[in-house]
């Protein structure tokens, strides 16, 4: 029998044990929930640093662009306006509206067109391209909150771009297409979005027209 074989102690030995197991179970599992809870409080603690810190920087930007960045653009269009102003023949080529290729990528120039993208970088639009550059990397990175920032620079980020597009082209030619990649980028987010809030605007402006008009279906009776 189990008694002849095991004495009391040792039967007193065997649960204590068994209880030990069974508790330090318990304390094994409260411990991994404790570290799990310390994690997803130091993960949202982390992101709530984070997304502080993206504001800040977002604040920081918004005043580079207003107080660096558009006095740089301000001086551009104002040696622009000059040329135009002095040859109406030359004006006419700058004003001209030209299409954006798609990831400005354009793998041929007319000579209007050199001529255009040499003018506007003597102008200064080759140093505007790469301030734009360094402005587009903070925010496709995440290093800035791009939400915060395309509310109030959105329109003249994709405008400025636009303007020099042609200086952009040329300078990602053939193998040097990787040249600009954060310009590229938050160009085409951008603008996708600028093309989407009009579009927003133009169905609410309907909803509203809409609203002052009656339907126009009668009831039938039916037999």
């Amino acid at each position: 029998m189990v008694t002849d074989v095991f004495p009391e102690t040792a039967k007193e030995g065997i649960a204590m044990l068994e209880t030990a197991y069974q508790i330090s179970g318990i304390l094994m599992t409260l411990t991994l929930i404790i570290g799990l809870v310390q994690v997803y409080y130091l993960k949202r603690d982390l992101r709530i640093t984070n997304e502080r810190a993206a504001a800040e920087k977002s604040v920081e930007f918004l005043n580079w662009f207003a107080s660096y960045l558009m006095p740089k653009f301000q001086s551009y269009k104002s040696r622009i306006a000059e040329l135009e102003a002095d040859n109406a023949e030359l004006g006419a080529l700058l004003r001209k509206k030209r299409a954006i290729p798609e990831g400005f990528e354009k793998d041929s120039f007319d000579d209007e067109e050199m001529l255009v993208a040499f003018i506007q970088g003597e102008a200064g639009g080759e140093d505007l391209i790469n301030q734009l550059e360094f402005f587009a990397a903070a925010m496709v990175s995440g290093l800035a909150n791009a939400d915060i920032v395309y509310r109030p620079v959105g329109l003249l980020y994709c405008m400025m771009v636009e303007e020099l597009m042609l200086i952009l082209c040329l300078n990602r030619q053939d193998d040097r297409r990787h040249l600009y990649p954060n310009t590229v980028e938050l160009y085409r987010k951008w603008s996708h979005r600028l093309a989407r809030d009009r579009l927003r605007e133009e169905q609410r402006t309907i909803s509203e027209k809409m609203k002052q008009y009656e339907d126009g279906r009668l009831k039938t009776i039916g037999l």
